[in-house]
C-alpha cells in the first residue's frame, strides 16, 4: 500500500468515494463483525494554507471568522467519522448547536459562515452507496488517510517482526535439540582398544626364622655393625 498523498476536489467528489476509502483501508472489527468508527486525534493544516489568491480574497472579503468556524468544524469531523461529518443524521446539528453554546455564537451566523465555505469549496461533500453525504475538506481527508495507512503499515511491521522473532527463536530450539542429540551421541568408552594389564603383585621377602640366621648374612667383614 503506498503513501497516500493530498486528493483533489475532483477525485474526492467521485461517485461513492468514501467506499473507496473503506475498501482501501480496513477498518477494526468488534466480535459481531461490526466495524469500530475510526476518528482522528488531531487535525493538521499544510504550510501553504491560506496562501492561493482565492483563500487570500476570501479573508479580505469575509475575515478570519469564517476560518475559525472551519477549523472547529474539522475538530468535529475528527471526532465523528474522521474523514467528514454527517449531514444525514444528527452530527453536523450537534456540532452547530454545541458551538452555539461553547462560542456564544447565534445559529445564522453559524449558518451564513457554512454556505460561505461551501460556495467558495472549502468544504466539499462526499457520499457513499447507501445515500450518506459527509461535510468535509481534502485536508481532512488526507488526515485521516494518512492515520489508517499508518496503522496498517505498523501492524504489518510489528507482524513481520513478531514472525521474524518466532523463526529465530525456533532456529535456536533446534540448535539446542541437535547439540543434545550429539551429546547423547558420544561413547562412553574410548573408540581405541586397550589392553588393560593387571599391576605386578610386589614381591614381599619372606621373614627370617631367627636372628642368628639373618644376623650370618652380612658376613664376617660386617661385625662391628653389631
Amino acid at each position: 500500500m503506498n503513501k497516500p498523498t493530498r486528493r483533489s476536489i475532483t477525485e474526492l467528489q467521485q461517485k461513492n468515494f468514501v467506499d473507496f476509502l473503506y475498501e482501501t483501508y480496513e477498518r477494526e472489527k468488534n466480535s459481531a463483525g461490526d466495524c469500530y468508527a475510526t476518528p482522528l486525534e488531531y487535525i493538521t493544516d499544510e504550510k501553504t494554507y491560506l496562501s492561493s489568491d482565492v483563500e487570500k480574497e476570501f479573508v479580505e472579503e469575509y475575515g478570519f471568522a469564517p476560518i475559525g468556524f472551519l477549523e472547529a468544524l474539522r475538530v468535529q469531523m475528527a471526532k465523528t467519522s474522521g474523514f467528514g461529518i454527517c449531514v444525514n443524521n444528527n452530527d453536523l446539528k450537534k456540532a452547530l448547536a454545541g458551538m452555539m453554546i461553547d462560542y456564544k455564537i447565534d445559529y445564522e451566523e453559524l449558518q451564513k459562515f457554512y454556505e460561505l465555505l461551501i460556495e467558495y469549496q472549502f468544504i466539499i461533500f462526499i457520499n457513499d452507496s447507501n445515500g450518506n453525504q459527509y461535510a468535509t475538506t481534502p485536508q481532512q481527508v488526507f488526515n485521516w488517510e494518512y492515520r489508517m495507512w499508518s496503522r496498517l503499515s505498523n501492524n504489518k511491521s510489528q507482524k513481520k517482526s513478531r514472525s521474524e522473532a518466532k523463526k529465530t527463536e525456533k532456529q535456536e530450539k533446534d540448535k539446542e535439540a541437535e547439540v543434545e542429540t550429539v551429546m547423547e551421541d558420544v561413547p562412553t568408552e574410548p573408540m581405541i582398544t586397550i589392553n588393560k594389564v593387571p599391576a605386578e603383585t610386589p614381591i614381599i621377602p619372606e621373614l627370617e626364622e631367627t636372628f642368628e640366621t639373618f644376623e650370618k648374612s652380612f658376613g664376617a667383614d660386617n661385625k662391628d655393625f653389631f
